[in-house]
C-alpha cells in the first residue's frame, strides 16, 4: 500500500472529482464517478464480438447433444442484473421452451435462485453482494431457496468444487440447467448457461457440467488481456471452505 500524505491523497481526490473520475458522497467519502464508468465502457468496446463468443456456445451444444446455450453478462446500469450477450439455439429449441429467452433472463435476476446467478455469486465483490442483500457465508436462511439457506450454501460449495452450478427447473419447468462463471482476467463478467430437457436423453450431468465449464473457460480466454498466457487464478470471494484451485477455476 502506498504511504501517501493525507494532503496528497486529498489533492488527488479533488482532482478526480473535478474530472469526474470520483464523486464525493459525504464527508471524507468518495465513489467512482461517471468518467470512471466511461473508461470501463471503452474497455468493454474492445471485448470480442458476439459472433466470436458464440462459437464456444455452439461447440457446447454439439458436445452435449443439443440444447440452448446462452452467455449471460453482468450489467450494472439500472441495478446489478444479467443480460443475454450471445446465444446458440435452434428453432426446435424455441418450440420446446414454454417461455421466450427473456424469461430465462428473468429467472436469473435473483442471483441466489437462478443457476447462472449462483455460478456468478461466489465471485462477486463484497459490495455487490451487499447491494443484492445476499449473505453467502450464512449457514441458514428463511424458507426454501432463500438466500443464505443450506441449499444455497451447498450449491455455492459445488461451484467451488467443480466449477459449475446445476439446477432443475429454476429457469424453465422440465429443464435441467448448468452454468459456469466467465471471467475477464480476475474479474467476474457473467456465466455460460446450458439448458437440457428432462424428458430427452441426456449425456449425463457430469458431462454437461464439464462441457459448460469448458465453454466458459474458452470465452474467458477470449476476454483475457493475454489470451496466450496462463489463466489468472480466480478464487471465490468470502466463502469459507472453497478452494478455487480444486474448482478448476484457475490453473
Amino acid at each position: 500500500m502506498a504511504q501517501l500524505d493525507d494532503s496528497v491523497v486529498y489533492r488527488i481526490l479533488q482532482s478526480g472529482v473535478r474530472s469526474g473520475m470520483f464523486a464525493k458522497v459525504g464527508r471524507g467519502r468518495y465513489r467512482p464517478g461517471s468518467r470512471a464508468a466511461q473508461f470501463g465502457a471503452q474497455a468493454l468496446l474492445r471485448a470480442p464480438s458476439a459472433e466470436a463468443v458464440s462459437e464456444p456456445l455452439r461447440e457446447l451444444r454439439d458436445a452435449t447433444d443439443g440444447g440452448p446455450a446462452f452467455l449471460l453478462a453482468l450489467t450494472y446500469f439500472g441495478g446489478l442484473h444479467l443480460q443475454c450477450a450471445a446465444s446458440a439455439l435452434s428453432d426446435s429449441d424455441l418450440k420446446k421452451l414454454d417461455t421466450a429467452p427473456r424469461g430465462i433472463l428473468k429467472a436469473n435476476q435473483h442471483f441466489a435462485c437462478g443457476t447462472a446467478g449462483r455460478a456468478i455469486l461466489p465471485f462477486l465483490p463484497e459490495h455487490s453482494r451487499e447491494w443484492l442483500a445476499i449473505d453467502v457465508t450464512a449457514g441458514a436462511g428463511e424458507g426454501a431457496g432463500a438466500p443464505g439457506d443450506a441449499e444455497l450454501c451447498a450449491s455455492l460449495e459445488q461451484v467451488g468444487r467443480k466449477g459449475y452450478a446445476v439446477g432443475a427447473g429454476e429457469e424453465e419447468t422440465g429443464w435441467c440447467s448448468y452454468a459456469a462463471p466467465v471471467f475477464w482476467d480476475c474479474s467476474i463478467m457473467g456465466a455460460v448457461l446450458l439448458l437440457k430437457p428432462v424428458s430427452a436423453p441426456s449425456p449425463g450431468a457430469d458431462r454437461c457440467g464439464e462441457a459448460t465449464r469448458a465453454a466458459a473457460g474458452k470465452i474467458s480466454q477470449l476476454l483475457s488481456s493475454d489470451p496466450a498466457g496462463t489463466p489468472a487464478r480466480r478464487v471465490p470471494l468470502g466463502l469459507h471452505g472453497i478452494d478455487g484451485r480444486r474448482a478448476g477455476l484457475s490453473t
